[in-house]
């Protein structure tokens, strides 16, 4: 993963310890999800690039 690649993700940490910060359980929980979700998708397709190199 690059510089720039990572910057997501650690945009996505730095969202749910703000929404924790503010005591936004609800928005801290939705993008946690999110986090998830996107850690999956950028899992998936890292594995496809490397099954298909």
């Amino acid at each position: 993963m690059g510089a720039s690649e990572a910057e997501s993700p650690a945009r996505e940490h730095r969202a749910v310890h703000e929404a924790m910060a503010a005591g936004d359980a609800e928005g801290a929980a939705k993008r946690m999800r999110r986090h998830i979700e996107n850690a999956k998708a950028r899992a998936l397709t890292d594995r496809q690039a490397v099954e298909t190199a």
